[in-house]
């Protein structure tokens, strides 16, 4: 199997990041997550909705 170093980077980080907080995603980890992303510097962007999608008429019986 090809290993990809990018991932297995990931897979690290992710679970370094959970031993941090004894696994527990619906708290701790969740509430670390919240807190970086209150202090991230980058613009939030909220993308345009999108347009609606027409709907196709159905055939009524004759």
């Amino acid at each position: 199997m090809w290993n990809d170093p990018i991932v297995e980077e990931l897979h690290r980080v992710r679970e370094d990041h959970a031993a941090r907080f004894n696994g527990d995603l619906r708290g701790a980890i969740a509430e670390d997550l919240r807190r970086v992303e209150e202090t991230w510097p980058a613009p939030v962007i909220d993308p345009p909705p999108k347009p609606p999608i027409p709907h196709r008429r159905l055939p009524t019986a004759a």
